[in-house]
């Protein structure tokens, strides 16, 4: 990966700019994984807003969602659309700022999109080359590739010219894949091709470049369509 690359990605856009926030950003965590839970602690999908305390938030791992106030929006995707503007909300809801313990009601409410742009936002911040990536997740509903966002940030390569350190946030659990373990793990999908329905895109096999030096934070490898942000 040449400077020049790295260096745009360093850059911060109109959505990923902190502004006043960037110290701020600076004295969260280090560790990648518990950055990564910290971040998806401070907000809920709409999806599990409305299933409640079923399906995917039966153990109530994302919170009460019966505490969420009937007044308030269901959707903020269109209200907070840069770092900066979710970073100002969170603190308005919660003066402590980004905290695990942050209750439902001050919770906001967005989808993977939103969490992937302030994560990004934050490893700029930090100094990371980083960036939001949209793509296709063949795990959220079996049997169907839905729509999808992550964060992924630059590492040097330290095995084989391979690191990825994949994290699943719901489960709070990471793992690190080599380029000798991903093609038995058999996760890779690839976009959508002509003729192909949307929401049936199959899962095969990729062909990885050992000098892939993107690491990227979720619970599965995926090959998605890059967009900058």
């Amino acid at each position: 990966m040449n400077d020049k690359l790295l260096n745009h990605y360093k850059e911060t856009g109109r959505f990923t700019y902190a502004g006043l926030y960037e110290p701020y950003f600076k004295t969260l965590p280090d560790d990648i994984t518990e950055l990564g839970n910290l971040v998806c602690a401070q907000v809920i999908h709409r999806i599990t807003l409305k299933q409640g305390n079923s399906w995917a938030n039966a153990d109530l791992r994302y919170g009460d969602m019966t505490r969420y106030p009937w007044h308030r929006m269901r959707c903020e995707d269109d209200v907070f659309l840069t770092a900066a503007a979710m970073t100002a909300e969170l603190f308005r809801l919660d003066g402590r700022g980004f905290v695990l313990d942050r209750a439902v009601e001050n919770k906001l409410v967005l989808c993977c999109r939103y969490v992937s742009v302030l994560m990004t936002a934050i490893l700029k911040a930090k100094g990371y080359a980083a960036r939001s990536r949209a793509g296709y997740a063949p795990y959220i509903v079996s049997g169907i590739s839905m729509d999808h966002w992550i964060t992924q940030y630059y590492v040097e390569s330290q095995t084989n010219g391979l690191r990825l350190t994949l994290t699943d946030f719901s489960k709070k659990e990471s793992f690190l894949l080599t380029a000798n373990t991903i093609s038995q793990k058999s996760t890779l999908i690839s976009p959508p091709r002509p003729g192909l329905t949307f929401g049936k895109a199959k899962r095969t096999e990729a062909n990885l470049s050992t000098r892939m030096d993107w690491v990227q934070i979720h619970s599965k490898l995926l090959r998605f369509m890059s967009f900058m942000i």
